[in-house]
Parts: C-alpha cells; structure tokens; sequence
C-alpha cells in the first residue's frame, strides 16, 4: 500500500513539474515604418482540443507614439505598461490590438504555456497599416505573421519571418518550470510525509 501512495505522489509531483513556460525577449526594428499610423497585433488562436495555455506580454517598450488599445476574447490587462494575458478556454480567437504611431524600435517579453495538442494553439504576431492590413512578410501561410509559434509542446521554435518593413529577432530566455508552490511544498511534501509515517506506524504494529 505504501508503495503504491508513493508512486501516485510522484506521478503528481512529475506531471506538476512538466508544465513549464517558455519564454522569449522579442526586438523589432520598424525603422522603414517610422510616422505611418497603424497597429501591432499579439493575436491567439485556439487548438483542439483546448489545453488551457496562455500567454503573457510584458516588459513592453517603444519609441512609436501609442493610440487606442482593443481587445477581443480572452484578452485582460494592457500592453503598456502590461502585463497582457492570452489564453484559450473560451474563444477561438483572442488579441491585443495596439494602435501606434510608428517609431524605430519596439520590444517586449513573451511567455507561453507549453501545453501540446493535436490541433495546437498557436501566437501569432502582426504589424498591421491603418486599414488594419498586415504589412507584407515572407510567411508561407500568406497570412502575414512576422511571428509565429505553435505550441506543440516543449520545446517550441518560433517561425520568424522577413520584410522590407520590418526585422523581427526572437531570443529564448531559460525556460521557467512552475510547480505552484502551494502544490508542491504544501501538498507533495506532506503526502509523502504522510506515507513514511504511515509505514513507520505499520512497522510499529508489526512489532
């Protein structure tokens, strides 16, 4: 019987430990685009079937002079100053719409749950004219993403594509593993406490 407790605490403790986020620092340079009026558009598609995952934009910053920000699903919080968060568990599409003014550079943080799925979810990433058209990439799909990313689990390659108007580059920064700490320490700890006693007690009877 211990045995078996143990082995369920640490198939918990596993699964727990297998959720992680990846985490990328994004730079644009949108030097070509300097004074035109437009958007940039952090779009979330969701897979199937629905995983759970989101996605989080921070550390957000520009040069470009920034307008009205819409959302559309499950989108909460702002780009500037940020935190945003995308996720994907009651709408197929979900987006922070910026407007800008064009500058030179703009940056931000990004950061996605790796849950895989046989459809998967994906982040794609957008700079659009007024008419909310994106600007021409080299994306095969012909949507125009100047990024893309499926989350097929961990392990993720963002698609970067190229365009006159625009350089995407795309640095992973270490992958964060997130137990919650209230799941690890405060439930895994105590239940294999709890086995050890457990047999220490049978053992004690056995005697």
């Amino acid at each position: 019987m211990k045995n078996i407790l143990l082995a369920t605490v640490l198939v918990f403790l596993v699964s727990t430990l297998a959720m992680a986020n990846v985490a990328y620092n994004v730079s644009l340079d949108t030097t070509p685009l300097q004074g035109v009026v437009g958007y940039v558009a952090f779009d979330f598609f969701q897979g199937f079937p629905i995983e759970g995952n989101t996605v989080t934009i921070s550390a957000f910053t520009t040069d470009a002079t920034l307008g009205m920000l819409t959302t559309t699903g499950d989108a909460t919080g702002t780009i500037s100053p940020g935190p945003g968060n995308l996720d994907d568990i009651n709408n197929f599409f979900n987006e922070f719409l910026q407007g800008v003014t064009f500058g030179t550079t703009i940056s931000f943080n990004l950061s996605l749950t790796t849950n895989g799925a046989s459809t998967p979810d994906n982040f794609s990433f957008y700079l659009l004219d007024s008419s909310q058209f994106p600007i021409v990439t080299s994306d095969p799909t012909g949507t125009d993403s100047l990024i893309s990313i499926d989350i097929t689990g961990p392990g993720l390659t963002p698609n970067v594509y190229t365009s006159v108007d625009a350089t995407a580059t795309v640095t992973p920064v270490t992958s964060v593993t997130t137990p919650e700490p209230s799941s690890f320490w405060l439930l895994g700890i105590p239940l294999i406490g709890l086995i050890h006693r457990g047999g220490s007690v049978q053992s004690k009877r056995i005697t």
